[in-house]
């Protein structure tokens, strides 16, 4: 059993993410992560092809979405400035049930494998950058010096699926090789991405969990070259290891160890 009070710290990280207290609260029980671990028990990331199987596999879940991050620039034509952004399936802002304020988030049309030239912006970047024009949404943007459209503006209090992250904009991962120079559709063994899925009602999370395992077998079976050695599971959407928390973790430790020292040297000198 998890302790109450690490259950408690997760699901602060994961309001730190979402729409608002009713939200964050359905999201708790509901949200999950999927992950991945390698023979030696390291993290790993997932890639596009896995994720589409488990997306497309899965009963006992109501919606898998992929997501990375990523620093770029953007802005109009020749002002650009760099911007977090974060990399998502078309289903992602659907999954977490994420309204806009203004605007509209991806279509159906827009979440196949298709390239979309499309982005959502944050709220808070929207006023910031472009002072909060409402005009802009229908009007392009640059994004690494592509023609992007802007299609919706969502909440400044939702920060995007990394905790401990705050995100500028939203793009379809299908736009990743003309963006980023790279597809991530096509590589089983690349394992760029991040998996949060929604639990159907009445699923918990132990049930997913063991579904996501016995996908994975066949997915070691079906693909050994890419799959072999690598287990898949499902856990508590705050516990998901990606995130500030995992990037931070090296220098937190660091300074913490470097706060211990001085207050011990503070202590012999009282």
């Amino acid at each position: 059993a998890r302790p109450v009070g690490h259950r408690q710290d997760a699901a602060a990280r994961v309001r730190v993410a979402l729409l608002d207290d009713d939200v964050a609260r359905e999201a708790e029980e509901r949200l999950v992560g999927i992950v991945n671990r390698n023979a030696a028990g390291e993290w790993l990331s997932s890639s596009w092809p896995d994720y589409r199987d488990f997306r497309d596999r899965a009963r006992t879940l109501d919606g898998v979405v992929a997501h990375r991050w990523q620093l770029v620039f953007a802005g109009r034509a020749n002002d650009t400035e760099r911007a977090f952004t974060e990399w998502v399936s078309g289903n992602f802002f659907d999954v977490l049930r994420v309204r806009p304020v203004l605007g509209r988030t991806f279509a159906a049309d827009e979440q196949g494998e298709r390239e979309s030239a499309v982005v959502v912006l944050g709220e808070r970047y929207w006023r910031r950058r472009f002072g909060g024009d409402a005009a802009l949404v229908g009007q392009s943007i640059e994004v690494n010096r592509q023609a992007v459209r802007v299609i919706g503006v969502v909440p400044e209090n939702f920060a995007g699926a990394v905790p401990g992250l705050g995100f500028d904009l939203w793009l379809p991962l299908n736009m990743h090789r003309a963006i980023a120079g790279r597809r991530v559709e096509d590589e089983r063994g690349s394992r760029p991405l991040s998996l949060l899925a929604r639990l159907k009602p009445g699923a918990t999370v132990e049930q997913a969990d063991a579904e996501i395992r016995v996908i994975n077998d066949g997915l070691m079976r079906e693909y050994p070259n890419t799959n072999t050695g690598i287990r898949a599971e499902v856990v508590p959407v705050g516990e998901h290891p990606d995130g500030a928390q995992r990037i931070l973790r090296g220098p937190l430790q660091a300074l913490a160890g470097l706060g211990l020292v001085i207050l011990l040297l503070v202590c012999a000198n009282v």
